[in-house]
């Protein structure tokens, strides 16, 4: 068994992490913010192409995100896997980057680490190999002002990541976590908006497909909110785009005006990040929101007994 480095390499031009400290910075799952370790500067990938050409091609990178493991080969299945279909240690780590990296967002969604390249290493006593180089999906965070981490967004990421670690793969929490993701990395709006509105469902839909759409937004509305008139906004907010939401869903996106997609965005978003966050800083809301059961009777004790008696 030899060690090796799954590395995210993050551009150079990068002033919204110019505060964070050189050194390296706990993500959670083992995954840390560094900065390029020197013998990856050395290393070679084949006999014509190394670090040099990866490098100008990656955007001059000086920080990187990174997973260290013991692996024989490239290929070696990951023992802690427990989807449906074997996964390589590799891919494994490059997963590890991607929740980090959805982490960061779920604190600062106006910020990401933007990697897109990865470099799987294999690290000798001589030297450093780079063993395959591939390309992770970026995280879009469209029109949103990026703003600049420091050490407290991180702290807070690093909690995130290490809560996501532990969301079951059976479950609609992963589920919400996968669409999320999967509607981050585009920036088309339909397919987004889609994507976020199915994160929303596997959250706070019920199972029973009647009244979709009032019990979605009642629940939301009660999860979210403290306040009678908070929930109310709220509610009728989430009905009311959960009729847009429809219109993609029913081919009759062209509906949906462009002058409001950002704002319809935004929303969405907004709620899937406040709820995730909410249930990934509680073990017993992870494990409620793992079970489907447990989920409805928590979201239907909600609206019939909410906090407060308000």
């Amino acid at each position: 068994m030899a060690t090796w480095h799954t590395i995210g390499l993050i551009p150079g031009n990068n002033p919204w992490l110019e505060p964070l400290p050189t050194g390296p910075v706990d993500l959670g799952n083992g995954v840390q913010l560094i900065t390029i370790p020197e013998p990856l500067t050395t290393a070679q990938f084949t006999d014509d192409f190394g670090w040099k050409q990866i490098s100008m091609l990656a955007g001059n990178p000086v920080r990187a995100i990174t997973v260290q493991y013991e692996a024989g080969s490239l290929g070696d299945p990951e023992p802690g896997w427990k989807g449906p279909q074997p996964m390589s240690r590799e891919d494994y780590a490059a997963l590890l980057l991607q929740l980090a990296n959805l982490a960061v967002w779920l604190v600062l969604p106006g910020n990401t680490l933007r990697f897109r390249h990865l470099v799987h290493v294999e690290a000798t006593e001589r030297t450093w190999y780079i063993r395959e180089w591939t390309h992770a999906e970026p995280l879009y965070i469209g029109h949103r002002r990026r703003e600049a981490l420091n050490p407290e967004h991180l702290t807070a990421a690093s909690q995130l990541s290490t809560a996501l670690g532990t969301v079951s793969l059976h479950s609609p929490l992963w589920m919400a976590v996968r669409c999320l993701w999967g509607g981050l990395v585009t920036g088309w709006f339909h397919n987004r908006y889609l994507l976020i509105w199915i994160a929303l469902e596997s959250l706070f839909g019920p199972r029973d497909p009647g009244e979709v759409r009032y019990r979605l937004s009642q629940q939301l509305a009660f999860f979210l909110a403290e306040k009678r008139e908070a929930r109310y906004d709220l509610f009728r907010a989430a009905k009311k785009d959960y009729a847009e939401r429809s219109k993609v869903v029913h081919g009759e996106g062209g509906g949906v005006k462009r002058d409001d997609w950002e704002a319809l965005i935004d929303r969405a978003e907004e709620w899937v990040r406040a709820a995730l966050v909410k249930i990934l800083k509680s073990p017993e809301l992870i494990a409620t929101f793992s079970d489907p059961q447990r989920r409805d009777e928590l979201l239907e004790g909600g609206v019939f007994f909410p906090r407060g008696g308000v």
